[in-house]
């Protein structure tokens, strides 16, 4: 009777588990070998650094530290919702250390991005904004609003 109890516990308690796994921002997690950086994007690990090649879940889907990384977004909670602080865009180009634009994790409107160049050796990063109706989808400014603006 005891064990199939503790059998019967296990398997509630794995059946539960996948959904409500919590992944912290910006942290390679290890059973996916990649890293969310908000509630709905993430990125694939290389050598446990977390890329900065952001890819969006599926609409209505939420990052988390589980085995499929996005789920339903009725499943549970958001897991990963980065704080807000603003984002220092030399310090955030330094750490790439690529030619890029990318998202405003400060700015959830995404009316703005970051800009990367390498000038006169030293990477530098400055925010940019779109120009008016479009919003930065985490490659470039476009419309219609992407879906995770607000």
């Amino acid at each position: 009777m005891f064990q199939l109890s503790t059998i019967t516990a296990f398997l509630v308690v794995s059946l539960a588990l996948p959904k409500n796994l919590l992944a912290q921002c910006d942290v390679c997690q290890t059973e996916v070998r990649a890293a969310c950086h908000s509630e709905t994007t993430f990125s694939i690990c290389i050598n446990g650094v977390p890329s900065k090649d952001y890819i969006e879940c599926p609409k209505d889907y939420h990052c988390t530290g589980g085995k499929y990384i996005c789920y339903p977004k009725s499943t549970d909670e958001a897991n990963c919702v980065p704080n807000k602080t603003p984002q220092d865009p030399d310090t955030l180009c330094q750490d790439i250390q690529k030619t890029s634009q990318l998202t405003n994790e400060s700015d959830p409107t995404c009316a703005t991005y970051i800009q990367c160049a390498l000038i006169n050796g030293v990477w530098m990063g400055r925010e940019r904004e779109c120009t008016s109706g479009t919003w930065f989808n985490g490659k470039f400014c476009t419309s219609p609003k992407p879906d995770f603006c607000t």
